[in-house]
């Protein structure tokens, strides 16, 4: 029953498509730069973007979004090397989609897609499909608290100068959701998620303060971290990565309604 409430969700959100290319849309975008330096001399630019589109029609919710992480290093100029080149450090791309149907007033069936891509993480890409059960714990004007757990699959391609193949893994999916007013002007936002399968599993935590300016502008400061509990041994893909990867953004905020 449950099998066949999901392939309804995906078949309907699918032919529901034309209806919500005509219906209001509410969203985000941010952007931000930072400048760092090394104690070697190297110097970093890292700019980070996002945005979320969303759209409610009937028992329906879509939602779709978008980010990206992009940091190049260049080392100090020296007399051995006169114009280094710059060198890129980390560039990381993800988009994704979810639909929701409505059961009752706080539980929801979903369906999502989430694909990445990454130049130097320990997966060149990432693409997972998932569906599953939520439910809105607590949703009125000062505090919106939501969870997620689904089943899904995920198809991955590891990061390796040999060219490893491509493989798969059935995966477990989680989310909690969080978005607390703290001021007119303040609030903020946390959101935990998982996938896990046998090769692997991603935490992933985005935490961000948002101080808004005038009705669409605001101003935004975020902490991410990203944890992979069996990341590519450097025997196999050439090089060593770590378990945890952390980002500190400021961004600039424009919201529509």
């Amino acid at each position: 029953m449950f099998k066949n409430k999901i392939a309804l969700l995906v078949c309907a959100g699918l032919a529901s498509v034309p209806m919500v290319a005509s219906a209001a849309w509410t969203g985000k975008g941010e952007a931000g730069a930072a400048l760092s330096t090394t104690s070697n001399g190297a110097s970093s630019t890292t700019f980070a973007g996002k945005f979320d589109l969303a759209s409610e029609v009937d028992k329906w919710k879509h939602a779709f979004g978008a980010s990206t992480v992009y940091t190049s290093s260049k080392a100090e100029a020296s007399a051995a090397n006169p114009n280094p080149d710059s060198q890129t450090a980390a560039n990381r791309w993800e988009l994704h989609e979810q639909t929701d149907y409505k059961l009752v007033d706080h539980a929801f069936l979903f369906g999502g897609i989430r694909y990445e891509n990454d130049k130097i993480g320990s997966y060149r890409y990432q693409a997972a499909l998932a569906a599953g059960l939520g439910y809105k714990f607590i949703e009125n004007d000062s505090t919106k608290l939501t969870a997620e757990l689904g089943v899904g699959y995920k198809h991955f391609k590891p990061q390796s100068p040999t060219g490893a193949s491509s493989d798969g893994d059935a995966i477990s999916t989680g989310l909690v959701d969080l978005r607390q007013v703290l001021s007119p002007n303040t609030v903020l936002l946390d959101k935990l998620s998982f996938e896990s399968g046998s090769s692997n599993t991603l935490f992933q935590n985005d935490l961000a303060v948002q101080v808004k300016m005038t009705d669409v502008l605001a101003l935004s400061v975020g902490h991410q971290i990203r944890y992979n509990t069996k990341p590519l041994h450097s025997s196999y893909s050439g090089r060593e990565y770590a378990h945890t990867d952390r980002l500190l953004t400021a961004n600039l905020v424009y919201e529509f309604k």
